[in-house]
């Protein structure tokens, strides 16, 4: 379960900070997203997997609450989730249909 948490922890990691720099970085065509967007598409899910490191040593530490730390990461992960799918439904949504992209 550590290593299996470590190595789902560091691709989670890369893949926030690249999400991340390219928020911040690319020239957004319909404006630039808000800092909402940034914190539940970057910078949360980088905390997130920061702490799925966190139990993957923690199981040699304390193996009991690991499991319990585990589980909490994950429903953290899944509120990120539910909140982003949420936003990119709006956004869909109520984004004028007569704009050509």
């Amino acid at each position: 379960m550590a290593r299996r948490n470590l190595l789902l922890a560091g691709c989670g990691i890369a893949y926030a900070i690249v999400t991340t720099l390219r928020m911040f970085r690319l020239n957004w065509a319909d404006g630039l997203p808000d800092m909402s967007d940034k914190c539940f598409y970057g910078i949360f899910p980088a905390i997130a997997y920061v702490l799925l490191a966190a139990t993957g040593v923690a199981v040699w530490l304390r193996p009991e609450a690991a499991v319990y730390s585990t589980g909490a990461v994950m429903l953290i992960l899944l509120l990120i989730g539910i909140r982003n799918a949420w936003d990119l439904a709006t956004f869909f949504v109520l984004r004028d249909p007569d704009k050509k992209e």
